[in-house]
């Protein structure tokens, strides 16, 4: 689990915390708790998102690993060795050195995280708590409606398929991080909105509170084939990083 993660869960449980206490001694009810507290409570969030200090190479760190190198460029021997003259030594050695270099080198891809389907085709991508990764390689992109509670979101359109016409992607999230990887040559125009954070999207930026951006690639008005993506979140960064 991200940092970012683990805060957001250590708040979620503070506050429920606070509402069971308030409620079981009688020290307060819910009502003042959110007519005082609640509010109070976003404005920090939202100083902290302002101000926290930010990384420049966020975008790589949520790259996709590279592939492990070929078999034939992981055995080295040490300096200090020399080759065995069997070939059943070096047989024996040969795989044992390459798992060594694998694990130190390679690290498995995320989970990717499964669509549900409805009778109309829409597929429906859906998580309340944790973190969420979507690979839309071989994917229909004519209708996908993600939902996301509590954590960061990571789309990959890459390799995704458009339809004819209009194809829509209809993003919701309440807290997190929301970044979207496109292809160069995909038509897209994005409409983007949150409350409180930043909004990335094809050279346009925003940053505070209420931010609302649309903005659209070169090719999206004369493409047969395009996609409308919109994006809400409540709390949270929208970053679009192109291929």
């Amino acid at each position: 689990m991200k940092p970012r993660s683990k805060l957001i869960w250590g708040i979620v449980l503070v506050v429920l915390g606070i509402i069971l206490l308030g409620e079981t001694t009688g020290a307060f009810c819910v009502e003042d708790l959110f007519n005082v507290v609640f509010p109070l409570a976003l404005i920090l969030i939202g100083v902290w998102l302002i101000f926290r200090r930010r990384s420049t190479d966020k975008a790589d760190r949520y790259a996709p690993p590279p592939p492990p190198p070929p078999p034939s460029a992981t055995f080295e021997y040490p300096p200090e060795s020399q080759p065995p003259a069997d070939d059943t030594d070096t047989a024996g050695e040969g795989p044992q050195a390459e798992s060594s270099h694998t694990s130190r080198n390679y690290e498995e891809p995320r989970m990717t995280h499964a669509p549900s389907s409805d009778e109309a085709g829409k597929l429906k991508y859906s998580k309340t708590f944790g973190d969420m990764f979507i690979d839309c390689a071989g994917v229909n992109l004519q209708s996908v409606e993600v939902s996301a509670g509590f954590g960061d979101l990571d789309i990959r359109l890459n390799g995704g398929v458009l339809g004819d016409g209009l194809n829509r992607l209809i993003i919701s999230s309440f807290i997190g991080d929301i970044r979207i990887f496109t292809p160069a040559d995909m038509p897209i125009f994005a409409h983007c909105s949150n409350f409180v954070g930043d909004i990335e999207i094809m050279g346009k930026r925003a940053s505070g509170f209420g931010n609302s951006i649309d903005s659209q690639t070169t090719n999206y008005q004369e493409s047969a084939r395009k996609l409308y993506v919109a994006c809400n979140s409540f709390i949270g960064d929208i970053k679009f990083y192109g291929a």
